[in-house]
């Protein structure tokens, strides 16, 4: 379903022309890039460690602006993509650990960067006496001897081996248990590992997962067949949830932390009222939400931000963010800075509306036409942005539907524009990084813009940055010059 951030890089550089070379790579190692139902077969939570680690660069790049750190970690970023391009998830690791530890002002990786720690399970019933950890190792030699364990969650400190040895003959899982299950928290919990090597500093380590009491019981229900009658979003929304948490309590591993608990719960009261023909998403939906929005006989699957200031009676502005190829609804969410799209537009109160995207683009319209109904945004000021694969996507979006668009924000993608009618009264703000190899063609897209009608056509290039990194430095500007957009 979802891939990491530096997936979307590979396919997104490929679909631009950078590198055809790797194409027969692509070819054969398509597997890195498809759902977890086809990807990563030998090793599920690859996807998951690789886009924690790329969230780490990115939120170590955000909090410096130490040109010196900034210059040293650059070179890593770049190999960790061209090392994607071959399809080497450890060297990608390595690359991710090298940049963090520039960022950080380190002079080496910790010994431990390479730890890789998730729970076997991230959905599980409150029987379950304890947590399944599976610990790995990433890149490099392996330690020889066994690495000191720590395992805490709510205050709580479970019992379980003191050490444990990483390697082909270590145990897959091991098995943490409460010191009283029965008062055990429940909800969606944070589980804090620390590994300790000899008398080294040790590596901390936060995993997302969830306990519910009757959950085979629980999900059973919610297979239930809903009467026709149901409302449409409420009965996409409830099969896509549905399967969303049999495969979090079957064992997968998701690049984003999904709170099951909140979702089961959520699912529960939707079934309910979609059985009494009535919606349970509305206009009084603040927060993060994860929806499958009818389009015709399909759905598509969206990740939805109503900010705390929403205010029903005064409909505002509403973004809509188009990822890369290969990502997801959860990107602008999650990566692209740590989700920085989202606090900005959670500061300015402004709706934003994250689709699926494919090569062939996204229902981005009818997506708006289905959520009209449920939430009360202004249609006279969506604003439309697109990184890589979405740039390029957002374009044509534009160009079918001028009008349906307040502003355009292009980053690190796009191309030249050949009929520039449709671009009069759109004003344009189009960006990649220095060293981006999408940056031709944003330059491109505005050059063939340039002139074309009053709008206001921006270039801006960010220095020090290349295609990974860009949204992350161009956000706030582009932001910026959105508020003006909508002072004019």
């Amino acid at each position: 379903m979802i891939t990491t951030l530096l997936q979307s890089l590979v396919l997104g550089a490929c679909a631009l022309g950078v590198s055809p070379s790797i194409a027969p790579e692509l070819a054969a190692g398509a597997e890195l890039a498809a759902g977890p139902e086809q990807a990563g077969a030998k090793d599920p939570a690859m996807r998951a460690d690789l886009a924690w680690r790329t969230r780490a660069v990115e939120q170590a790049w955000m909090g410096t602006r130490d040109a010196d750190r900034r210059s040293r970690a650059l070179p890593h970023v770049e190999e960790a993509v061209q090392r994607f391009f071959r399809f080497d998830s450890p060297a990608v690791g390595a690359s991710l650990g090298e940049a963090l530890a520039a960022l950080e002002g380190r002079e080496a990786v910790h010994p431990l960067d390479a730890v890789r720690v998730h729970p076997s399970r991230r959905l599980v019933d409150t029987t379950e006496p304890g947590i399944e950890l599976v610990i790995r190792w990433l890149y490099g030699a392996e330690p020889e001897e066994p690495l000191a364990v720590e395992v805490r969650c709510a205050g709580l400190q479970l019992a379980g081996p003191a050490q444990v040895r990483i390697g082909d003959e270590a145990p897959g899982a091991r098995a943490f248990l409460w010191p009283d299950p029965s008062s055990a928290p429940e909800g969606d919990l944070v589980v804090e590992v620390v590994l300790r090597s000899g008398d080294g500093e040790p590596v901390r380590r936060s995993l997302s997962m969830a306990r519910v009491p009757r959950l085979g019981e629980r999900l059973e229900a919610l297979a239930a067949p809903l009467p026709e009658g149901a409302p449409a979003l409420e009965a996409r929304t409830l099969k896509a949830r549905l399967k969303l948490l049999g495969s979090l309590a079957a064992g997968s591993t998701e690049e984003t932390d999904f709170p099951a608990a909140r979702l089961l719960a959520e699912a529960e009261a939707m079934a309910k009222a979609a059985a009494k023909g009535q919606p349970w998403f509305g206009a009084d939906a603040r927060g993060q939400h994860w929806l499958s929005v009818p389009v015709g006989r399909r759905a598509a699957s969206v990740r939805l931000l109503v900010p705390s200031s929403y205010d029903p009676t005064r409909p505002g502005p509403i973004v809509v963010a188009l990822h890369g190829m290969g990502g997801s609804e959860n990107m602008f969410f999650d990566a692209y800075g740590a989700g920085l799209a989202a606090r900005l537009c959670e500061e300015r109160g402004w709706l934003m509306v994250a689709p699926r995207v494919s090569p062939l683009g996204t229902s981005a319209e009818a997506v708006l036409d289905g959520l009209e109904g449920r939430l009360a945004f202004d249609r006279e000021r969506v604003l439309l942005l697109g990184h890589s694969m979405g740039a390029g996507v957002g374009q044509r979006l534009v160009s079918k539907a001028p009008g349906s668009y307040r502003a355009f924000v292009a980053m690190g993608g796009g191309g030249s524009q050949r009929d520039r009618g449709p671009w009069v009264n759109v004003p344009l703000y189009a960006t990649a990084g220095e060293r981006d190899f999408g940056r031709s063609g944003v330059e491109a897209l505005h050059a063939s813009l340039e002139g074309s009608g009053k709008a206001d056509r921006r270039l801006v290039i960010e220095p020090g940055t290349e295609h990974l990194l860009i949204v992350a430095e161009a956000l706030p500007a582009a932001f910026r010059w959105l508020d003006g957009v909508l002072d004019e």
